[in-house]
């Protein structure tokens, strides 16, 4: 009796334990490399640059011949995504030596072009066999690092490009297209392999007046957004320069715009459109009208404003992952309303009309579309506002109108305004999303929702004060 009393407490035991000892083994699974490799893929896949930066170093001695292009390519992917393009670079040239995949040379171009470095780029698009599917991208690229014109004026092209400080901008604002033409066919026929005639080239070459002018304008703009929101310029980082295409003419001007209309929801099909700053190919393109140039740009002030507007989505881009709607837009459009002071431009300016067009027609200003808003109890509170203005589909399914207006009513309060609690935690939470933080911690330390309603009040009689004064 007392042996069988054993027997069945000891197989008690291991109907007991054995479960337990199964768990334990499944939570100590050797990690395996492909198993990470695909974690961190996805999380690529899904913005989470940081957690897959996290698991390939958890690997990075453990990766054989046959993962090594997988390893580096998703390093690289990460850190293109964290604004890290040279150490990005590195890592997709390590991946194509171990293996040239055609999607890894693109993202090796693309990571070329940001850091300004079209030629490069070039070499590998020109060397890439895309798939069907790759294909569309490799143009795309190719698009970007020619410019607009090459294909019309394969020899005059080059006239119509100039470089400022981090902006090389290509631009056909002030030449017609019969003057470019006749100077394609003259270049043609020159012979470029004796001396004589390469002088000749370079000389008919020489910048256009306006790609100049518009090159010098954006690089200074960018100095001044960053000496406005006191950023650090080495916030930028090392090496990256920016693409600008201004072209003139809609029939020109759309079909480049139409590659970059899946990019970032910028525009709906049969919109009008003036301009867009592409987050995915990190190039700036607007639509030059021809309409008043001014001497300082040779673009209209109308265009003028889009072309700041997207400069600052441009470099703010450059330096920040998490860039919230309400924020971005609203930067955007302040640093968009500018007014002309003698031979230089001062950005934030209080529009409170738009001049009215050749056509009759007048833009709405943001400013009177927020005062009415305001005046007809319409405007949601400033925590409403930037809880639920994140997004692209949060900040477009809403009043998108209000929405630009009230952006840039808090961006105007917070940078003119007369609280300088606001002021401060306006610049404190650009700050730190620029370093890296995630928004909800950000906003936790900067734009909480105790501060939001204590400022409330002040806010909106700030502007009913405004809308009283006479201009």
């Amino acid at each position: 009796m007392e042996r069988w009393f054993v027997i069945l407490i000891a197989g008690l035991c291991v109907v007991l334990v054995t479960p337990r000892r199964a768990e334990y083994a499944q939570e100590n699974v050797p990690v395996t490399v492909e198993a990470e490799l695909k974690k961190a893929r996805r999380c690529n896949q899904e913005g989470k640059a940081a957690e897959a930066l996290k698991l390939l170093d958890g690997i990075k001695d453990k990766v054989d011949d046959a993962h090594r292009w997988a390893y580096h390519a998703h390093r690289g992917d990460a850190l293109f995504e964290l604004r890290r393009p040279s150490e990005a670079l590195v890592e997709f040239e390590a991946s194509v030596k171990a293996d040239a995949k055609c999607w890894v040379q693109l993202r090796q171009a693309k990571a070329l072009h940001v850091l300004g470095r079209w030629g490069e780029a070039l070499v590998i698009l020109d060397d890439v066999k895309p798939k069907d599917n790759e294909a569309a991208e490799r143009d795309t690229l190719r698009l970007i690092c020619d410019g607009p014109f090459k294909q019309r004026w394969p020899h005059a092209y080059r006239k119509l490009e100039a470089t400022s400080g981090r902006f090389s901008v290509i631009a056909n604002a002030g030449m017609q297209d019969a003057e470019l033409d006749a100077l394609d066919a003259k270049l043609a026929a020159i012979d470029t392999t004796t001396d004589e005639g390469k002088r000749a080239a370079e000389q008919l070459l020489s910048p256009s007046e306006n790609a100049p002018k518009i090159a010098r304008f954006l690089d200074d703009a960018s100095k001044r957004f960053l000496e406005t929101l006191k950023i650090d310029a080495l916030k930028i980082p090392k090496g990256v320069a920016f693409r600008a295409f201004i072209v003139r003419g809609e029939e020109r001007f759309r079909p480049i715009a139409d590659v970059f209309a899946h990019d970032a929801h910028q525009f709906n099909e049969g919109e009008e459109l003036v301009g867009l700053y592409s987050t995915s190919h990190k190039v700036l393109i607007v639509r030059d009208s021809g309409d008043k140039p001014d001497a300082l740009t040779g673009l209209s002030p109308e265009i003028l404003r889009t072309l700041l507007h997207e400069a600052w989505h441009q470099v703010f881009d450059a330096m920040c992952v998490t860039r919230p709607r309400w924020l971005d837009e609203g930067l955007a459009e302040y640093f968009a309303h500018i007014e002309r002071e003698k031979d230089a431009i001062q950005f934030g300016a209080l529009i409170r009309e738009h001049p009215t067009r050749a056509d009759g027609s007048r833009e709405v200003s943001r400013f009177s579309v927020f005062i009415k808003a305001l005046e007809d109890g319409m405007l949601p509170s400033l925590q409403e506002f930037i809880a639920t203005r994140d997004t692209f589909e949060q900040w477009e399914t809403k009043d998108v109108g209000l929405n630009y207006a009230y952006g840039w009513a808090l961006a105007y309060y917070a940078l003119k305004g007369t609280d300088e609690t606001l002021h401060k935690a306006y610049l404190d939470c650009i700050a730190k999303l620029i370093d890296g933080g995630e928004l909800p911690d950000v906003l936790e330390k900067t734009l909480n929702p105790e501060l939001l309603k204590k400022l409330e009040s002040g806010f909106q009689e700030f502007f009913r004060d405004l809308a009283k004064r006479k201009p």
